[in-house]
């Protein structure tokens, strides 16, 4: 799911995640990571 489809950037990397600091052991946060993880590995 492209979450903003009219912004386009080069990379040969598809995926990042971006929080503020000290958001990282927030469990939502740390959930959504784990997910995207797994499903990127699948492509991988």
């Amino acid at each position: 799911m492209r979450l903003f489809p009219g912004l386009k950037v080069a990379s040969a990397l598809g995926y990042y995640t971006v929080y503020r600091t000290g958001c990282a052991s927030i469990r939502k946060v740390q959930a959504f990571r784990e997910w995207l993880t797994r499903e990127a590995s699948r492509f991988a």
